[in-house]
């Protein structure tokens, strides 16, 4: 069967297991806090949209 495809891009950062729980981990600190709550995005957002499209 064919993962869910968060689980395919869970593993691109260090996930993998259950499709439910996949996990994975960047590093979202304070000022990629404040930045997602004031521009709605950061600077993990196109790695992680590239990602996607790839899969």
């Amino acid at each position: 069967s064919v993962p869910p495809v968060s689980h395919l891009i869970a593993r691109h950062y260090g996930g993998g297991g259950h499709p439910n729980a996949a996990g994975g981990t960047f590093s979202f600190n304070l000022i990629d806090r404040f930045l997602f709550w004031l521009l709605k995005r950061n600077r993990h957002f196109d790695d992680l949209a590239g990602i996607a499209e790839i899969i």
